[in-house]
């Protein structure tokens, strides 16, 4: 990885080919953030996961914040400063807030099926996988490389947990679930995510 400071940033009309070539629409606002691409472009949907798995990953090792959310496929009207509406929103919106429950993000089936085809033996699939309640997901545990610094995890995941319990109790399903999560993939980590 290379990095480099602001004022040695991609000239602006490097940036503008990029986005023309792959574009990527994300927007936040209060504690929410929508990402969305055309669904046909093989390497903006790739991006749409990567730039998913970095948010929740930064949530959790900068913050502490345990995510949720929805992917889905389907007609949306997302423009950069402007509307943001429609059909696909509507379904993760559901997703996130009916079906999610823990900090995982739900991959609908249509979603799912169409990244597998778009994206097949891509790595960037790999965190997804099948839960106990039968939605394709993805959540923290399961984003982190296999040779990461697994006590870091579970250092992060016992303070989250008495932050918890000190502040909101009754959220406590919530961290018990990346807790159970965790050490299902320290007992099986040669398994993909826990498949």
């Amino acid at each position: 990885m290379t990095l480099t400071r602001c004022d040695e940033s991609l000239p602006s009309e490097n940036i503008k080919k990029i986005s023309n070539h792959f574009p990527l629409t994300i927007t936040q606002f209060s504690d929410s953030f929508v990402l969305s691409c055309p669904a046909e472009n093989q390497h903006s949907c790739s991006y749409l996961l990567q730039a998913v798995y970095l948010i929740h990953l930064m949530c959790f090792e900068s913050l502490g914040m345990m995510v949720r959310g929805g992917i889905t496929l389907g007609k949306l009207i997302h423009e950069e400063n402007g509307a943001l509406f429609g059909p696909a929103m509507n379904e993760a919106y559901e997703l996130e807030s009916k079906s999610a429950i823990y900090p995982r993000v739900i991959i609908s089936f249509d979603a799912y099926k169409h990244l597998s085809e778009k994206l097949p033996e891509n790595k960037i699939l790999n965190p997804i996988h099948k839960a106990f309640d039968g939605h394709q997901i993805c959540d923290v545990i399961s984003m982190f490389p296999l040779e990461y610094d697994l006590n870091k995890i579970e250092t992060k995941l016992k303070q989250i947990e008495e932050d918890v319990m000190e502040n909101s109790p009754f959220a406590h399903p919530k961290i018990a679930y990346l807790l159970n999560q965790f050490k299902s993939r320290i007992k099986s980590p040669s398994t993909k995510n826990g498949n």
